[in-house]
């Protein structure tokens, strides 16, 4: 049988910092043991996708690739498991061995102005600044990217915070 919920793209939900999150990304290095489990229990409506996000980290260049796997139907947040690829990863020094909530996200208008607004207010920079590309989703390939900025806010409320700015897929890399 399967569940599925008529909810808005993006529920309305309490927010924090003024932002309104429609997104909580769950750190898993095996998303698929996650997936089985919830499809057993009725849902199991997956998108998977993959991208290369390249951009700064850090203030170093920085490109690493993401493994995402996104459920529109169990919760009124979007529920995505992610794991990144690459030569550095703000979780590598955790084991591993249980998933973890990764971020909250949202979505911006002006990923750069809301930014500088939280870097204000938190008094930290984003740590990861990127723009996605060569997804494999046939709902993004396409159609749209993302310009995105994470904030390492995890000592404050035990995740971290991301931004997520909708653009073109013809997008250069220009503001």
């Amino acid at each position: 049988m399967q569940h599925t919920m008529n909810v808005p793209h993006q529920a309305p939900v309490e927010s924090l910092l003024d932002l309104k999150f429609h997104q909580v990304a769950i750190y898993h290095h095996n998303p698929e043991q996650a997936i089985l489990w919830w499809s057993n229990l009725g849902f199991g409506n997956w998108h998977r996708d993959h991208a290369i996000l390249q951009g700064l980290e850090d203030g170093l260049e920085s490109q690493k690739s993401a493994t995402m796997v996104f459920n529109y139907d169990i919760m009124p947040l979007e529920l995505e498991y992610v794991s990144y690829h690459g030569p550095r990863n703000q979780h590598d020094p955790r084991d591993g061995s249980q998933p973890f909530i990764s971020h909250l996200s949202t979505i911006v208008d002006d990923v750069d102005q809301k930014a500088y607004e939280l870097t204000i207010t938190l008094g930290r920079a984003p740590y990861h600044r990127f723009v996605t590309g060569k997804h494999t989703n046939p709902n993004v390939v396409g159609k749209k990217r993302f310009r995105e900025a994470i904030f390492d806010t995890a000592s404050l409320f035990g995740f971290d915070i991301k931004l997520i700015q909708r653009v073109p897929w013809s997008y250069d890399g220009e503001s």
